[in-house]
């Protein structure tokens, strides 16, 4: 990168992003007025830092799934069209047979997103934190363990109403709570149960239905 008659190199332009982050940290510490603003500004360049430092494990990572092709019965499935593509077969077999390669493709990736998600905790602690989550508490201004914390207590406060809806329609698949997988799930989500309900010549009756129950009459828009 070029400034006036100088060039900066990689080296260097990491340099002065650690010389920001440190000149930003010392107004946030020191708290007062302008404490928000300096916790703004530290975060967008810690975020910047740490993106630029690991830009080609990002790269590798996006490209390994941009990438990765599993064949399937002399088929070539792209791996991002894995869950979809799981989630339109009917059979219970062939659907979890088909998961079970989706998931040997995920592993095969995951040292990659391994090593990308341990240099961001060592990036972490190179700036004077005690590991990412600290990062994020200290230049966000929220606890992501307190947050965590939080969404633990909704889920179990939820669990309840959520597994007996979960229990009526896995039975509508015929597969039991307690044997239902993932990809069962996706293809519950998917909503193949209800499709017909979507056929052409049904969807505008089904569509003025709907609104008119909202308050809404279709048939007097122009």
């Amino acid at each position: 990168m070029a400034v006036g008659r100088c060039t900066i190199h990689a080296g260097d332009a990491a340099l002065v992003r650690r010389t920001v982050i440190d000149a930003l940290r010392r107004p946030r510490d020191e708290g007062g007025e302008e404490e928000n603003h300096s916790r703004a500004l530290l975060a967008v360049a810690t975020d910047g830092y740490i993106d630029h430092a690991v830009a080609g494990l990002t790269d590798a990572v996006g490209t390994a799934e941009a990438t990765a092709v599993v064949v399937w019965r002399g088929e070539r499935i792209p791996y991002r069209a894995l869950p979809n593509r799981i989630s339109e077969i009917s059979g219970r077999a062939e659907r979890n047979a088909l998961y079970a390669s989706y998931l040997e493709a995920e592993e095969a990736m995951n040292p990659l997103r391994r090593q990308r998600f341990e240099r961001i905790g060592t990036l972490a602690r190179e700036l004077g934190y005690a590991d990412y989550v600290d990062l994020i508490k200290t230049t966000r201004g929220f606890d992501p363990d307190a947050l965590g914390e939080e969404i633990r207590g909704f889920l179990a406060e939820s669990e309840t109403p959520y597994f007996a809806a979960l229990r009526r329609y896995l039975a509508r698949i015929e597969i039991e709570q307690g044997d239902a997988s993932l990809a069962d799930l996706w293809c519950l989500m998917r909503g193949s149960g209800w499709e017909h309900w979507l056929e052409g010549r049904r969807i505008g009756p089904v569509l003025e239905v709907t609104l008119r129950r909202l308050g809404y009459e279709l048939r007097h828009e122009p």
